[in-house]
């Protein structure tokens, strides 16, 4: 995974800003787990 200023990564957990302003939480299987926008963390709606 390639990162850019704006991605904070280590092996567990990454932080991608997207376009549209939101910060998305990503796990090391590219899995998305929450996202934030304006301050509001919004868990992401895994189905298993």
């Amino acid at each position: 995974m390639q990162l850019s200023e704006n991605e904070i990564s280590n092996k567990t957990i990454a932080f991608k800003k997207g376009l549209d302003g939101k910060t998305r939480i990503f796990d090391k299987r590219g899995v998305m787990l929450a996202s934030i926008e304006n301050g509001n963390l919004q868990m992401a709606k895994n189905e298993y």
